[in-house]
């Protein structure tokens, strides 16, 4: 039987939306990657189920307290929760240097799967590294996207934010109790 854990991402204050969302996959514990830091403590107040959540750039939180990243120990696996925000990077610098600092990031903790969310682009990306004599080892980057459809980007020409329509999805991981496998999967909510 694998452990079945939620991960959740720029939630934006549908806290509905992602009881109903709990209620159909009845997880086992729930991630929740910041943007809304409330939408998360409110979510943790009406499910039965653990909650690990982090901090986000829009969340008024002091950039000193330890709220921004967090490490979470499922079936021997080691789980990175962050933001995303931390590593300034979007669109195609995520997918070059963002990755690259991410696992950076990620190794001084030696996480397993790094999760983030900020970009509302679902990702999944496994990698291998070698961390030293020549042995390689499969790291996850898991982004599960945004459950809120609509996104909010900033237009230079016109200098203003402009609200688009955009996906709205949520991610899975499966984690069997051997710890061997793990399974990730993006869900489409349109």
């Amino acid at each position: 039987m694998a452990i079945k854990i939620l991960v959740l991402s720029d939630s934006h204050e549908i806290v509905e939306s992602m009881l109903r969302i709990v209620e159909r996959e009845k997880p086992d514990a729930i991630f929740h990657l910041g943007d809304h830091l409330n939408d998360a403590l409110e979510l943790e107040k009406q499910v039965d189920v653990p909650v690990y959540y982090v901090a986000s750039d829009i969340d008024g939180v002091d950039e000193t307290e330890d709220l921004f990243e967090r490490f979470v120990t499922i079936e021997r696996k080691r789980f990175l929760l962050i933001h995303g925000h931390q590593l300034r990077q979007t669109g195609e610098a995520m997918m070059s240097q963002g990755l690259h600092d991410m696992l950076v990031y990620g190794k001084k903790g030696k996480a397993d799967v790094i999760l983030f969310g900020h970009t509302h682009e679902p990702f999944i990306r496994g990698i291998y590294i070698d961390e030293g004599n020549n042995q390689l080892v499969r790291k996850w980057l898991f982004n599960p996207g945004s459950i809120k459809p609509a996104i909010e980007i900033y237009c230079e020409s016109s200098n203003q934010w402009q609200e688009h329509n955009g996906k709205s999805s949520y991610g899975l991981i499966y984690v069997s109790n051997d710890a061997d496998n793990m399974r990730f999967e993006i869900v489409d909510m349109d």
